[in-house]
């Protein structure tokens, strides 16, 4: 009997505290101010934490921001984080089913695209030393620029920069030299079906680091193009308000539009 009474006891001061537990709970969140509209992840604090606790390093981090113009925290695992950095900005990004290169060499801009093909991999098997004759110890597919998305006049030496990030992709512009309105604003985004650049200035040049055999027009603002790797693709080519091309724009065998695109 003085055991179940004992027992009783401490089970209903157990439950007291669970009571008390949630009501501070409750109070807590209710006190988190939210506007209307605002994201629900509002920060607790920020304030500099206790310096003794969270020494700051002595030395500048090994991989600082550069090249975006996004404020905030930076993802450190996304398939975009090689161009924010700046040992990375000559480096292939992959947003996949596409692998992405920015480069500016020439002067004039140039995003160039890749895929892999079974073709170009190149398989190494391992041997008694390693994983086994029998087993492939590494793989890679070189970067073969198939097609790119370029233009006719330089850009900035700036290269391409982030001004939108999102938890699925980026938004990386290229801008003309200083004075001039010109820039092409690329979404990339994972698993997009279609790379694509918004011109505002710049002359469209398709590039490619194969030969360009075919640039023949399907219709209005539609070109089929083949290289000599036996890659053919599509090239739309749509205005600011949604409307494909008229028949005033056409490319040259070059590549080259035959003038200044707004889309």
């Amino acid at each position: 009997r003085i055991l179940d009474q004992q027992v009783t006891k401490d089970c209903a001061v157990q439950l007291q505290i669970a009571s008390m537990t949630a009501v501070r709970f409750l109070v807590f969140f209710l006190e988190v101010p939210f506007a209307a509209g605002e994201s629900l992840l509002q920060p607790l604090a920020v304030e500099q934490p206790d310096a003794s606790m969270f020494p700051l390093p002595q030395q500048a981090r090994h991989l600082p921001p550069f090249g975006t113009e996004v404020q905030g925290a930076k993802a450190t695992n996304k398939f975009w984080a090689n161009w924010v950095v700046e040992e990375g900005r000559e480096l292939s990004i992959h947003p996949m089913p596409y692998v992405l290169r920015y480069e500016s060499s020439t002067g004039a801009p140039n995003m160039k695209v890749s895929r892999a093909s079974s073709d170009a991999r190149v398989v190494q098997y391992g041997d008694s030393e390693t994983n086994g004759a029998d087993k492939i110890r590494y793989y890679f597919s070189p970067f073969v620029s198939e097609f790119g998305l370029s233009a006719v006049e330089s850009a900035s030496q700036e290269g391409q920069i982030i001004v939108k990030e999102g938890l699925f992709g980026v938004h990386a512009e290229v801008r003309g030299p200083s004075g001039t309105q010109r820039r092409i604003l690329f979404p990339i985004y994972s698993g997009m079906t279609y790379v694509s650049g918004f011109y505002t200035g710049f002359t469209p040049k398709i590039s490619s680091d194969r030969a360009l055999l075919v640039i023949e027009r399907v219709s209005n603002g539609i070109w089929r193009l083949l290289n000599n790797g036996g890659k053919e693709f599509r090239v739309y080519a749509i205005d600011a308000l949604g409307a494909f091309a008229d028949a005033s724009f056409d490319f040259h065998p070059d590549g080259r539009m035959t003038k200044a695109f707004e889309g």
